[in-house]
C-alpha cells in the first residue's frame, strides 16, 4: 500500500498550458546622480536610509520572470573598495536579495558588480519598483557620496518578462482512501478554473 501511495504521488501530473510565445526584456538605467552609501547599512537585517529608486514598466499582460542587475561602485581613496556593501530590493514584491554584495581590494577605485537570474520580482506586473541600497563599513556617518557611492548612469536593471499563464498550476496535491485500484485526489485550484485534466500512470 505504501508503494502504491508513493507511486500515485510521484506519477500524477497536471497538464498545464502556458502561453510563452513572446518572451522579452525591458531595461532601465538610473540617471539621477550618484547614489550615496549609508554608514549604518553594513549587513542584511538593515537597509540604507537613502537608496536609489528605479521603476521598470512591464508590457500589459506580461509578468516578470527574472531580473538582471549591473552597476559600478566608486571608492574615492578615503574609502576602499573592500568597504563597499550593496543590495537590491524590489519594493513592489517586498522581496530582496538573499545576500549582500561586498567589494574587494584595500584601495580606492571603481568596482563593477553584476548578477543575473534574480527572482525577487517574479510574478510582478505593471510598474515594478526597485531600490539600490548602498552601504559602507568605514568613513563618517549617515548617507554621503564621499568614501563610496554607486556611480550615476551605471545602475541598470534588465527585467525578463513573458505573458502571464492562462492557467495557473494547482497546488497541495493529496491522495487518500487508497486501494489497489483507486484513490481519492484533492488539490487547491491555481485560479478560478473548475475543470482539470489529470494524467497518471505507474512509476
Amino acid at each position: 500500500m505504501k508503494k502504491l501511495y508513493s507511486t500515485l504521488i510521484l506519477a500524477l501530473s497536471f497538464l498545464i498550458t502556458s502561453s510563452l510565445w513572446s518572451q522579452g526584456t525591458v531595461t532601465a538605467t538610473y540617471t539621477s546622480g550618484d547614489i550615496p552609501s549609508d554608514k549604518s547599512f553594513t549587513s542584511l537585517g538593515g537597509a540604507s536610509t537613502c537608496p536609489g529608486q528605479l521603476d521598470v514598466v512591464i508590457p500589459a499582460g506580461d509578468i516578470v520572470t527574472s531580473v538582471d542587475v549591473s552597476y559600478d561602485m566608486y571608492a574615492d581613496g578615503a574609502g576602499w573598495k573592500v568597504e563597499q556593501r550593496s543590495w537590491l530590493y524590489c519594493s513592489t514584491t517586498a522581496n530582496g536579495e538573499a545576500a549582500i554584495s561586498s567589494g574587494v581590494g584595500n584601495a580606492g577605485g571603481t568596482m563593477s558588480y553584476s548578477r543575473t537570474g534574480l527572482t525577487i520580482a517574479d510574478g510582478a506586473s505593471g510598474t515594478v519598483s526597485f531600490e539600490m541600497h548602498a552601504g559602507r563599513t568605514y568613513g563618517g556617518s549617515g548617507c554621503t557620496t564621499n568614501y563610496n557611492n554607486v556611480v550615476d548612469g551605471t545602475w541598470t536593471i534588465t527585467v525578463n518578462h513573458s505573458p502571464a499563464p492562462s492557467c495557473l498550476a494547482p497546488s497541495s496535491l493529496t491522495a487518500s482512501n487508497i486501494t489497489a485500484n483507486s484513490a481519492d485526489l484533492s488539490w487547491t485550484a491555481g485560479g478560478t478554473e473548475t475543470a482539470w485534466e489529470i494524467e497518471y500512470g505507474v512509476a
